[in-house]
């Protein structure tokens, strides 16, 4: 079964900062949050810039059934 959606979708992703957000029809339904890792008694977070990020990846293909894609790695 493949499930087809007619409505607007966007995802807009800071490369920078490494925050995202999905909107569907012009209002976001989802935003990012922050990091935060746990590591020798220690918190890292993308709060305060103790968690940093590093790079960001970009890839684009295609699939038979879904078609085009593209996928970003924070």
């Amino acid at each position: 079964m493949i499930v087809q959606c007619w409505c607007d979708v966007q995802v807009s992703i800071d490369r920078i900062k490494g925050e995202y957000s999905i909107s569907v029809g012009n209002n976001i339904w989802l935003r990012s949050s922050s990091t935060a890792l746990y590591v020798d008694d220690r918190w890292y977070s993308s709060n305060d810039s103790s968690l940093l990020l590093i790079d960001t990846l970009v890839f684009q293909g295609d699939d038979p059934d879904f078609g085009n894609w593209n996928e970003t790695q924070l």
